[in-house]
Parts: structure tokens; sequence; C-alpha cells
């Protein structure tokens, strides 16, 4: 490994990364001939993930997620052949492996900020996520950190290091997604995870065909004008059909008997758009306005068996993470974690 001493640095000592947060709508294909996994999804604001960067004299990191963290720092090192020599502080971390892909915007972040500090061109979303390791299935949080927004991704032949971008749209600035999430539980992540993939049925051609349908038919043209019923509903068929393809993992379109019971008292709020992202435990449920959003919060947290729910508000992301480069910044007086 080479040394990439401070004079060889760029001209910035301090790098800030602000990434999104991503809600997956559901895979396409797995399994069958032909490219795998697929799908929808959309980058939101809330939660963020933050990240500060610094020049020091050896590497250190600190903040929630610390060892996550230090594994890509350490990917990212190895596939550059950079010894590190800064701080990496995790100032935020949304809560992980709760269907808010918060480990691909975490790495991605590491990388990117890295990638700054050591004055390294700024990669493609394939190379960047590559370089810790990320966008071995789905890549619609790896394409909607770079972009923001809604992403359809078409699926990766096994040649292909991340799949291709098949569509981006923003959607209207008003309408906002409320994360409704069972704070007592977590996804599948890890091993657990590659288990139940090992586990899945096929994907059936004609699941994938309905499937890819509702997108293009329905759900990208009601996007493109701002329908937001026509969306909406385009949204809850997806989600529906794409979670029934897990249905021996879960239990059905929706990851158990509570995250069904909620979905079924969000249609009957009235809220078409409503949905799991990923794994679950997160449910989203989409409203028009922020008044709109709040109003159905209020009218959620009166339901009887509502304890140990988190509801968050948040505006659905433009234009991906944000980069910031400056020439120092304070510490906190966390103590570190060394590598």
């Amino acid at each position: 490994m080479r040394n990439h001493n401070s004079d060889s640095r760029s001209q910035h000592d301090c790098v800030q990364v602000t990434a999104p947060s991503r809600l997956h709508f559901g895979l396409m294909s797995y399994g069958g001939p032909g490219r795998q996994f697929g799908g929808a999804g959309v980058m939101i604001d809330q939660p963020s993930t933050q990240l500060t960067v610094r020049a020091a004299r050896t590497f250190s990191a600190s903040g929630p997620g610390t060892q996550r963290a230090i594994h890509f720092a350490k990917t990212w090192s190895k596939n550059h052949s950079i010894d590190l020599d800064c701080h990496l502080e995790i100032v935020q971390l949304p809560p992980e492996h709760v269907g808010l892909g918060t480990g691909t915007q975490l790495g991605l972040s590491v990388a990117a900020a890295l990638n700054a500090l050591y004055g390294i061109v700024p990669a493609r979303p394939r190379e960047l996520a590559a370089s810790v390791g990320r966008g071995k299935r789905s890549a619609v949080g790896t394409h909607g950190f770079f972009l923001g927004g809604l992403i359809v991704e078409r699926g990766k032949q096994a040649e292909e290091l991340l799949s291709p971008l098949d569509c981006q749209l923003s959607l209207p600035e008003d309408w906002r997604v409320v994360l409704v999430r069972p704070t007592h539980c977590r996804g599948l992540s890890g091993i657990a995870e590659q288990q139940a993939f090992s586990e899945l049925p096929v994907i059936s051609p004609a699941v994938t065909e309905t499937l890819t349908d509702e997108l293009r038919q329905n759900l990208l043209p009601a996007a493109a004008q701002g329908a937001f019923t026509a969306f909406s509903q385009s949204l809850f068929r997806y989600g529906q059909l794409a979670g029934s393809c897990f249905a021996t993992q879960q239990g059905g379109s929706y990851n158990g008997p509570r995250l069904t019971q909620l979905v079924h008292q969000i249609l009957e709020m009235g809220v078409e758009g409503v949905g799991q992202s990923s794994w679950g435990p997160t449910l989203f449920a989409l409203l028009p306005t922020l008044a709109e959003a709040q109003a159905f919060c209020d009218k959620l947290r009166r339901l009887p068996d509502l304890d140990g729910i988190d509801l968050l508000i948040s505006h659905i992301n433009r234009g991906g993470h944000l980069l910031s480069a400056s020439d120092s910044v304070s510490a906190t007086g966390q103590a570190p974690a060394n590598l």
C-alpha cells in the first residue's frame, strides 16, 4: 500500500457528506433467466446519513455505526492502495436493517468523502459502489445516492458490477412520505438475508412482466404527470405483487401480521399509496401535502394499538447526496475508535 501523505492529498483537509435514505418498492426478478433483481424506489431527505472526514496523523473513527464505517474505509483503502491518515466522524446515522438502505448510503458516503479528501476524480455509481463492496443486488440506493427522486433500475447481468439505471424522475415538491416503523423489530440482513434469498422460489417471467408493465404503463406516467392518485394506486399494486414473491419468507406481501395489519389500517384511512420498504419493518404512506401528512399522523396516533410505532414525515429527495469541502473543521471531543 502506498502512503498518501498530506502533500499528495487534495487542497482540502475536511469533507462533509449528507446522504438521503432509500425506500425500496420491491424487486422485479429473481432466480430465473436474464437480469436479476431490478426494481423501483424513491430517495427521501429524512432520516439522513451525515459524516465528516478530516485530515489527521493516523486513521480513526467515531460516532454511530463506527465499526461498519471502519469496514467501508478499510475496503476503500485496499481498493485504492492508499494508507488512510484521517478521522472519520459519523455525525448522524438512520436505523440500520429497517428498510432504509442505511448500509449503502453509509458506504457510499464514506467512499465519496475519501475520494474528495484524497483528490480522486469523482467516481461513477458502479465504481463508487464497488470501492466499498456495495450494489451486489439492488442498485436503487446507489443510483439514488447520485440522483435522488424516483429510481427504476433494470436488474443486473452476472458480469455487471451494478444494475443499470432505467429511469429517474423527480416527484412533485409538495408530496410527502410518512414513515411508519415498528421500533421493536428489524428486517433481514447479512447471513440471514443471504439464506432467505437462497430459499426463495423463482419469480416467474409472468410476474416480472406484470411488475414491469405496472411501472412502465402506470407508475412512471403518473410520476411524470404529477398525478397523485394514479401514482398512489400503482405504487400499492406494485408493492403488493412484489411483496407476494417473498411470501415464503415473510408470510405474505408484508413482513408478518403486525405490518399487514398496519397496511390495512392505513388503507382504511383513505391513504392508497402505502407499502413496505425492502424487508421492512418500515412502511411508507404517500400524502399529497405536508398538511395532509400531519393530519394523517395525528389520526394514526389515535389508533389504540400504536405503541412502539415511530412516525416521521419526509420530503422526497432531489439531487441525491450533498458534499462540501473546506480547509478545517472543529473536533467534537468524541473518543475515536482506532483502525
